[in-house]
């Protein structure tokens, strides 16, 4: 459930969880979700998180902790919006996360509101922000969605596709 305003001890557990989830602390994470932290908790899923970030152990803990894998980002605390987890580790390059997801049955074609796909955010960001910070481009995690039957030719609302890759 949500957090409320003045459930100020589930807020503070929440926000560490968030930010063991962001920093790959995966004791931290553990002990805060065994207490009980939601994985939909404002200010974003747990898992998304984890994937976006690139950290696997915290991804497949939670995975082993039933989150779930269809949960959006709410736009909220640096998550984009509307985005599953797969397609937050995707835009990462993050292709561990993205195997794990994948492996615990993340639907590989969903579109978030604007009809984007995990494989549309892996391409996207391949052209736009593959240098960023001295990485390159996400062959390996787009090989992985593919491989995991990402239609190549779905268009996003706006008419943008990741086949061009």
């Amino acid at each position: 459930g949500d957090i409320q305003p003045h459930d100020g001890a589930k807020a503070d557990r929440y926000l560490r969880a968030t930010e063991a989830a962001k920093n790959g602390d995966l004791e931290d994470l553990q002990l805060h979700v065994d207490a009980g932290v939601g994985f939909m908790d404002l200010p974003g899923p747990l898992l998304h998180f984890a994937a976006k970030m690139g950290h696997a152990a915290c991804v497949a803990f939670l995975l082993s902790s039933r989150a779930d894998t269809e949960e959006c980002g709410l736009g909220i605390g640096g998550s984009l919006y509307g985005v599953r987890a797969l397609g937050a580790a995707a835009f990462s390059g993050r292709v561990e996360c993205v195997k794990l997801l994948l492996s615990a049955r993340a639907s590989i074609n969903a579109m978030d509101p604007r009809g984007r796909t995990a494989l549309w955010y892996c391409a996207f960001n391949c052209e736009h922000e593959g240098s960023f910070k001295g990485r390159c481009c996400y062959a390996d995690t787009a090989a992985s969605l593919v491989e995991a039957k990402a239609d190549v030719n779905v268009a996003s609302a706006s008419g943008d596709w990741a086949g061009w890759m």
